[in-house]
C-alpha cells in the first residue's frame, strides 16, 4: 500500500466518505457491546452498499487516472483504509472470505498472520473530521445522472455533452470541490452551475 495512511487523505469527498465509516465502526461497535449481532452486522452491510454503489464509483477515476499525486494518493488511502475496515468488520461473520482477502495485502505489515487476531476498527485511527454534504451531494448528482441515462436508454458510461446543475448558492463550494469526481464518473464533457432558489441540486442533461 505503499505507506498510504489518514494523513494522506486530503480530499473533501474522501474525508466525508471516512466520517460515514467512522460512525459505521462506532454504529457497529455499540451493537457488538450490547451483544446485538444481527444489529451490527446490519450497519456493516449498509455502509458497504453505498461504498460499492456510490463512492467507488465516484472515486476510481482518480484512484486511477489522476495526475496530481496528492488528489490520487488521498483516493488510494481512502479506498485502502476502507477495504481494510470492512475485512475486519465482516470478519466474525465472513472467517474463511475475510482470511484470504486479508492475506492478500492487509496482512503484510501485521504482527499476526491471521485477521481473526487483529484488533477491532477503532474511529481514532480513521479519519473522521469530513463534512458529510460533500458525499451526499456527489451521490445524488450522481444519482440523478444515472436514471436519465436509464431513462433515455444510454449505458451508465455512455458520454454526455453537457451537464447543467442547479442549485442554491449555499452549495456552490461543495459543487467545486466534487465537480472532478463526478464529471469522471458520469462521463461528462461539459459541467455547467446555474444559481437558483432550490433545495437541493437538480441537473438538466445534453446528450
Amino acid at each position: 500500500h505503499d505507506g498510504l495512511s489518514v494523513d494522506d487523505i486530503q480530499e473533501p469527498i474522501d474525508r466525508s466518505w471516512m466520517l460515514r465509516l467512522c460512525e459505521m465502526v462506532d454504529q457497529s461497535t455499540r451493537a457488538l457491546d450490547r451483544f446485538d449481532y444481527a444489529v451490527a452486522l446490519d450497519h456493516i452491510e449498509g455502509v458497504f452498499w453505498v461504498f460499492c454503489d456510490h463512492y467507488l464509483e465516484l472515486v476510481k477515476g482518480r484512484a486511477y487516472r489522476e495526475t496530481n499525486l496528492v488528489k490520487k494518493r488521498s483516493a488510494l488511502a481512502t479506498l485502502y483504509l476502507t477495504l481494510k475496515t470492512f475485512v475486519l468488520c465482516f470478519a466474525p461473520y465472513l472467517p474463511y472470505m475475510t482470511e484470504e482477502i486479508s492475506s492478500w495485502s492487509f496482512l503484510a505489515d501485521a504482527e499476526s498472520g491471521s485477521v481473526h487476531l487483529q484488533a477491532w476498527p477503532k474511529v481514532a485511527d480513521l479519519s473522521g473530521n469530513g463534512d458529510p454534504q460533500y458525499l451526499e451531494v456527489a451521490i445524488d448528482i450522481l444519482t440523478q445522472i444515472r436514471g436519465e441515462k436509464t431513462a433515455n436508454q444510454k449505458s451508465l458510461n455512455f458520454p454526455v455533452s453537457e451537464v447543467i446543475v442547479r442549485c442554491d448558492a449555499s452549495f456552490e463550494s461543495i459543487l467545486v470541490d466534487v465537480r472532478e469526481d463526478v464529471v469522471r464518473a458520469g462521463s461528462i464533457e461539459k459541467w455547467t452551475v446555474e444559481v437558483a432558489q432550490m433545495d437541493k441540486p437538480v441537473i438538466e442533461m445534453v446528450f
